[in-house]
């Protein structure tokens, strides 16, 4: 399918290395691109090996974190809604129901016309 020039890429994605990093992209035209260019954020920023984590299109994908801890393979929930209130409330939920008290650190929405991006 070939993109209509000027418009905004619905895919993203995200890969995680094997310190628990997140590396995440929006705003791709097709879901490969998007899984291919979180891999390519992830291999370029870390010094460890990457994985694919998940892709999303026309969603919100939301991470949180054991409160006060560096990030760690088994540390985390994640959740994917189109409603990004939805995607951060769920993946508090899940992180809350791995025995921890949780922060949202991270959230993501492709297109990212309601982005909330922080830094994990």
């Amino acid at each position: 399918e070939t993109p209509i020039p000027g418009s905004t890429g619905i895919w993203g994605a995200a890969s995680i290395d094997q310190a628990g990093v997140i590396y995440s992209v929006q705003n791709q035209q097709g879901e490969g691109e998007a899984r291919q260019a979180a891999a390519s954020k992830c291999t370029s920023q870390s010094r460890l090996r990457c994985e694919p984590l998940l892709t999303f299109s026309n969603a919100c994908f939301s991470v949180a974190r054991f409160q006060g801890e560096a990030p760690a393979g088994d540390n985390f929930a994640y959740f994917v809604h189109e409603n990004k209130r939805v995607a951060i409330r769920t993946a508090l939920k899940h992180c809350r129901g791995l025995g921890a008290l949780c922060d949202t650190r991270f959230t993501a929405c492709s297109p990212d016309a309601s982005a909330q991006a922080s830094a994990d």
